[in-house]
């Protein structure tokens, strides 16, 4: 990768900047993935509890989906586990209390077996059973709350999500692409366009035929955090994803360093700084969900529309990226600038300058995340289209390639295209065709359609 980014760790707070630090010499890992992680980590905590209103009907809350992009072996299973230790751990313990009043419901249950009703006053040994278990009335049907999943059928999802109520929701995975590999597997289907609604906030209702009952969220909460080899960034960023939009939902990390690391080496003593915000908030997490609206301070408004204004300057005027994807990559950094100020704000007031609103402070340093983010894509999209690019023989096959060729068609039909636009021989269309197949840019099913890779 030719240029190198660097993550404006100076936008947290002091203890949130030395954490990042420790955790990267601690763990040998990139600053850049590190704070990634810990952004994310913490969105997803406060997510349950604040909001910002920008105009009436738009709010957002501090959810992020973030990918970090790392080489074989660079850490990212390590880094995961370090930064949701906490969030897992909490995680243990609602199953442990689940499944300990699932116990009690079942036992209830089995005292009264039989029994066409129940009166406690008149019968002691239910009385008795229930002062021993520290209730006084007939114990209820337990309530679930699952925090993070990462492998899942999209209806199960979506009860998850229902059951939930609102609470935030975690979506993780060690290998991304597994996820994108696993939609539609047991029929053909959206799960992949059903998955990407949940990046907003908007009521979700998903029919089917022949399910019983409909799945219905009206408040899905979700962030995403995934992790996956730089070698499988072609898969992901499908020219079908960049052409729709669906791939700039999420916030890109890339690391593609490769070097030796000594996991033995005497290092630095770990310490866990953000235990105390981590599990203040996750200890609330059961409780009903009611955001605290976070209002923009006065001059918010004016330093947004600067800075737009200088963004579109900076990433258009020397026209290599197009105004369509431009338009796409901001249409979600215009939500991520508030989803981060709201982390930034919440940081800042747990371990430093007590606030009640969002300031222009927190979103400068929100736009200076922003920016980072927006040359990672723009890395990404250099990365992956010599990826496919130097599959193709000269200008001509490249502009066939991405401009003539349609995302998907039959294969006779592709080769007549080719033939027309190439001036190719018919043998020598087929046998470029194949290659292409065969080196992984278009891919051929068995009823002889052929399609770009997405």
């Amino acid at each position: 990768m030719k240029k190198k980014n660097k993550f404006p760790i100076e936008a947290f707070t002091k203890v949130v900047h030395d954490h990042v630090l420790m955790q990267s010499e601690y763990n040998k890992i990139n600053p850049n993935v590190v704070a990634s992680a810990v952004l994310n980590s913490c969105g997803y905590i406060l997510s349950n509890f604040y909001e910002v209103e920008i105009k009436t009907g738009w709010r957002e809350k501090s959810n992020l989906w973030s990918i970090i992009a790392l080489s074989s072996g660079m850490g990212k299973s390590v880094i995961m586990r370090h930064v949701f230790k906490d969030a897992y751990e909490k995680q243990g313990e609602l199953v442990k209390r689940y499944k300990s009043e699932d116990d009690v419901i079942r036992e209830w249950k089995g005292m009264i077996k039989g029994k066409k009703s129940v009166n406690i006053e008149e019968e002691p040994e239910l009385r008795n059973w229930l002062h021993s278990k520290g209730l006084t009335n007939p114990p209820n049907k337990a309530k679930e709350f699952v925090m993070f999943s990462d492998d899942f059928t999209f209806e199960k999802l979506l009860k998850i999500l229902d059951d939930n109520d609102g609470r935030a929701f975690m979506i993780r995975a060690d290998e991304i692409m597994g996820l994108f590999n696993s939609f539609n597997r047991y029929r053909a289907g959206n799960d992949e366009e059903t998955l990407l609604k949940l990046w907003g906030y908007d009521a979700l209702m998903r029919n089917r035929i022949n399910e019983e009952g409909n799945n219905y969220v009206s408040k899905p909460l979700v962030s995403l955090f995934g992790a996956t080899q730089i070698e499988m960034l072609f898969d992901m960023y499908s020219q079908h994803r960049i052409i729709n939009g669906n791939i700039f939902r999420i916030l890109f990390c890339l690391d593609d360093e490769i070097k030796t690391k000594n996991v033995f080496e005497e290092t630095i003593k770990y310490v866990n700084s953000l235990e105390e915000f981590n599990k203040k908030y996750l200890s609330m997490y059961e409780n009903p969900v009611n955001h605290q609206l976070l209002p923009l301070d006065d001059d918010c408004m004016s330093f947004l529309n600067s800075w737009r204004n200088d963004s579109d300057k900076k990433y258009t005027s020397d026209g290599k990226l197009k105004i369509g994807t431009y338009n796409n990559i901001m249409g979600k950094m215009d939500s991520y600038i508030f989803r981060i100020a709201i982390i930034l704000n919440r940081l800042d007031n747990f371990y430093g300058v007590q606030s009640s609103s969002i300031r222009v402070t927190d979103l400068v340093n929100s736009a200076k995340i922003i920016d980072f983010y927006v040359k990672e894509v723009i890395n990404v999209l250099e990365l992956t289209s010599l990826n496919y690019r130097k599959h193709l023989n000269g200008e001509t096959e490249i502009n066939f390639f991405e401009n003539i060729l349609p995302q998907s068609g039959p294969y006779f039909d592709v080769i007549k295209s080719m033939e027309h636009y190439l001036k190719y021989s018919q043998k020598d269309c087929h046998r470029l065709l194949a290659s292409w197949i065969e080196k992984g840019i278009l891919r051929r099913n068995a009823k002889g359609m052929v399609y770009k890779k997405s």
